[in-house]
């Protein structure tokens, strides 16, 4: 695909994609097998099926459901969906394309004018929408989509990659689309059952070809152990996310398949700037120091172990940012330099006579339990007594503002549109929704709104270096692992690869052998 001028503006992650065993591909056919009907246990559902609400986008793309005008590729990197040629026509006009002969999956044609109702819902709807594309007007005509925006913007054409902006028929009746959204994936929705289950079918009018596949049974499984188990026992054919202890029990196995890249996620914590005690910056870098990387990467979490926010396998990652070392001598001497230190002997330090006492809270889990463990066994060392509390949804616990904690522990998508502006703006920024440690930096975020008019590719690199140095300097978040995403499968089935970005998975080539 040739675009003008698109090449210069939106950076392109680079991976070196390291497959284990991938499970291999077919050819699309015509018309799908009603009596082929494979089930997949997924980590994450999310509370419906309405791509504008939380993250169930995401949802929406793992079952091959739902689509966006763009996506990332295997080797992360931007291709056309529903659209099939773009042109940036001056600093803050874009003239998109739609694909002909795309239907919704009611036989609804995609036009121009069909993907604007659905995008100008998502901006009405979530805030998140609005705060990745600043839109000034959207116009269509015919299968010309145009979008402007308020500011010449160098991140938009990533963004519409995320399945927050999956185009949805919205001629049709509303009422039920949080369970069976119209979309334009091989697979139709047919039921949602929160926390349980999601049935779809195959769409045989998909504008890519059918699905060989008659039905796909999607079932939440979010503790890691259980996902394994069922995998094993025969309950689902496909696993996501299979944990990296359980791993080896699929590995040299002819009875199962594996696939596993790099992705862009980073295994990070956050810390809660409203404890004055994490408010200090001393203690900030003392927990850093505190942290092996080396070990938590290769022992507990998998991958690389990780400098900043984004790997340097990104082009806006950097291997050259001043970050830390392991080194309790001196996270210990920090402390003390901040008045916290253990005068009754117990091992564990107070602040001015008080005991200091943190709450760490993460997804509940094995391989997270025993991560969760290590961690406040790390701590203890520094002399910071830790509690742990095990939630359903880490992320909701940490944004409840009833619920209270200190240190948080996630594993997060960190380029998933190909450009750091996103990831920056989400999770840094004052006031950002997923700035859950309430970190307030003025200077970043002046930094991180340059990258909002800067269409450099070299300079918005620039910017991204500098903006991490920054967040090392300040030390808001704490950063463990670049991580690998994996799915298992059972050997008789096929076409099921793992990519960068988990919110990839199913598709209209997987087959049952």
């Amino acid at each position: 695909m040739k675009t003008k001028r698109i090449i210069a503006l939106f950076l392109v992650m680079v991976f070196m994609i390291a497959s284990l065993t991938a499970c291999g591909s077919t050819p699309t056919t015509s018309q799908a097998d009603p009596n082929k009907h494979l089930t997949v246990g997924l980590w994450y559902f999310g509370d419906g099926l309405d791509p504008t609400q939380s993250w169930n986008g995401w949802t929406l793309s793992r079952t091959a459901v739902g689509e966006t005008l763009v996506k990332l590729d295997a080797n992360s990197k931007i291709v056309g969906v529903l659209a099939d040629r773009w042109e940036n026509v001056d600093a803050a006009t874009w003239k998109i394309h739609i694909r002909d002969g795309v239907t919704f999956q009611n036989g609804n044609p995609v036009t121009a004018e069909a993907v604007k109702s659905s995008l100008e819902r998502a901006l009405k709807l979530c805030d998140r929408a609005t705060s990745l594309l600043p839109v000034k007007s959207i116009t269509a005509s015919g299968q010309d989509l145009t979008i402007t925006t308020t500011e010449p913007y160098g991140a938009l054409l990533g963004n519409i990659a995320d399945p927050l902006f999956t185009i949805i028929d919205t001629s049709v009746e509303l009422t039920n689309v949080n369970t069976a959204p119209v979309c334009t994936g091989p697979f139709k929705a047919v039921s949602y059952t929160l926390d349980k289950s999601i049935e779809v079918e195959s769409y045989d009018n998909y504008w890519g070809g059918a699905s060989p596949l008659g039905k796909v049974t999607y079932v939440l499984i979010r503790d890691g152990d259980t996902r394994t188990s069922a995998l094993q026992s025969g309950d689902v054919d496909v696993a996501q996310a299979i944990d990296v202890s359980s791993l080896s029990l699929f590995e040299n196995n002819p009875d199962y398949t594996i696939s596993k890249v790099p992705s862009t996620r980073t295994a990070l914590i956050w810390l809660n700037f409203s404890n004055p005690i994490l408010a200090d910056i001393n203690v900030r870098k003392a927990l850093a120091y505190s942290l092996n990387r080396e070990e938590l990467s290769g022992t507990l979490l998998g991958g690389i172990p990780a400098t900043g926010p984004f790997s340097s396998s990104l082009p806006f990652g950097n291997d050259k940012l001043s970050a830390y070392d392991y080194n309790l001598d001196k996270a210990k001497q920090l402390m003390a330099d901040s008045g916290l230190i253990d005068k009754n002997g117990d091992g564990y330090v107070e602040k001015n006579g008080k005991d200091v006492q943190l709450k760490l809270v993460i997804k509940k889990g094995t391989d997270n339990s025993t991560e969760a463990s290590y961690l406040q066994s790390v701590f203890a060392k520094i002399g910071l007594k830790v509690i742990i509390e095990m939630a359903d949804d880490n992320l909701a616990a940490m944004a409840d503002k009833n619920v209270a904690f200190d240190i948080g522990v996630g594993n997060i998508n960190t380029g998933t549109t190909g450009d750091p502006q996103y990831f920056l703006e989400l999770y840094f920024k004052r006031g950002a929704s997923e700035n859950y440690g309430h970190y307030s930096n003025t200077e970043l975020d002046s930094l991180i709104g340059k990258l909002a008019t800067e269409m450099d590719t070299q300079t918005r690199c620039n910017i991204a270096a500098q903006a991490q140095q920054m967040i090392l300097d300040d030390c808001p978040y704490l950063f463990m692992a670049y991580t690998n995403n994996n799915v298992v499968c059972k050997s008789n089935i096929t076409g099921v690869e793992a990519y960068p970005i988990d919110f990839y998975l199913m598709n209209n080539t997987v087959d049952i052998k």
